[in-house]
């Protein structure tokens, strides 16, 4: 099995070995590597991200022989438009009110939204009564004054 070297920045090395065809022709290996791209500035939507390859290998015993391979990633991210609606416009001192919010995707969406959380502070004045997570349960946390809520949206 290959073993992975990793001592150099943004490369991994895998050593093969020795790798003998049992039959003449060709020795195929296929190498699977799962990859994530991080949630950094120098990651833009729609940027496009190169990924290559480079195998080195000798014929018999001193010719030595690479070969390139390159492909490429392209990134997407979910837009997401948020809105809310209240039952009652005319606020009354001590009256409840009830606000909804909506979590959806725009039309210009291409992928999934995972680990969406939506986070909602009171203005000064308010209290949160209650919070429910309509007909799709998914966790949700009241902060202890009652002025906030975070719900924990997942993949959306």
């Amino acid at each position: 099995s290959p073993s992975a070297n990793t001592s150099l920045p943004n490369v991994v090395v895998f050593n093969f070995g020795a790798c003998v065809a049992n039959v003449s022709g060709s020795v195929s290996v296929t190498l699977t590597v799962p990859l994530m791209v991080l949630d950094t500035p120098a990651v833009a939507t729609s940027s496009i991200l190169p990924i290559s390859c480079n195998v080195t290998f000798s014929e018999g015993l001193s010719l030595t022989q690479a070969q390139t391979a390159s492909t490429y990633v392209l990134i997407v991210e979910p837009k997401l438009s948020v809105y809310g609606l209240v039952n009652d416009t005319a606020l009354q001192t001590s009256s409840p009110i009830l606000y909804t919010l909506f979590v959806q995707h725009t039309s210009e969406t291409t992928s999934d939204a995972f680990d969406a959380v939506l986070f909602v502070a009171l203005p000064s004045g308010m209290v949160l009564l209650q919070a429910s997570n309509g007909s799709s349960p998914r966790p949700f946390n009241m902060s202890a004054s009652n002025t906030s809520v975070q719900f924990n949206i997942g993949t959306l």
